[in-house]
């Protein structure tokens, strides 16, 4: 298996995204639930695909620490295909399933895309930085 420790050290920002699969807003480490988690995925690689493509990471925290993921097999189905699921026309990234410290973490890897790829919520998004940002169609395609 390749060197992934890159992720722990690379900062976020146009091509490279980290997702936790756990809240910590109240001082205490809560699994999110993973229909949360999928919509993070989804909304990241629409914004990546509408922009350059990138590299999205689950189950790392923004400061590189792996937290993994801890999901039933059929809840992981979600994160799976939230790229065909909660966005249209759906998107198929190269999917990773790796080890970091010993814990489990997902790579989702997504080219440019020339179609502009919408949130089932309606919602358009573009990667700008280290931001997923709303756009309208027309400016994303005046933008491709």
């Amino acid at each position: 298996m390749s060197d992934i420790t890159w992720i722990q050290h690379r900062t976020e920002g146009q091509f490279f995204e980290r997702k936790s699969c756990y809240d910590r807003s109240t001082g205490a480490m809560k699994r999110r639930k993973p229909g949360e988690v999928a919509r993070d995925i989804a909304e990241t690689l629409a914004a990546m695909a509408n922009a350059d493509g990138g590299t999205l990471v689950v189950g790392v925290e923004d400061d590189g620490t792996p937290t993994g993921y801890d999901y039933p097999e059929d809840r992981l189905t979600l994160l799976y295909h939230a790229g065909q699921n909660l966005v249209t026309p759906s998107l198929h990234p190269r999917i990773t399933q790796a080890t970091l410290d010993g814990i489990p973490v997902l790579l989702y890897e997504i080219d440019w895309s020339s179609d502009i790829h919408r949130l089932t919520d309606g919602r358009y998004l573009l990667r700008v930085g280290d931001k997923n940002l709303p756009f309208s169609a027309h400016d994303i395609t005046a933008m491709k």
